[in-house]
């Protein structure tokens, strides 16, 4: 049986990459009208981390908190 995306425990991803993220986030107020700091942070980690990130992570993560 194939494993689904997002099935099994969650994947991290390092410390630096999520500051930087946030950091990014919270200087382009132009960004900050366009989407929710949650929504740019899983949009860059699927971009960045293709192979462990994915649609609904931030979502699954705030749920498991």
């Amino acid at each position: 049986m194939e494993k689904e995306i997002g099935e099994g425990p969650l994947p991290t991803f390092p410390a630096e990459a999520l500051y930087v993220l946030g950091a990014r986030w919270e200087a382009d107020s132009q960004l900050q009208e366009d989407v929710t700091i949650a929504e740019y942070i899983e949009q860059e980690l699927i971009r960045l981390y293709p192979e462990r990130a994915y649609k609904g992570y931030i979502n699954k993560l705030c749920s498991t908190a």
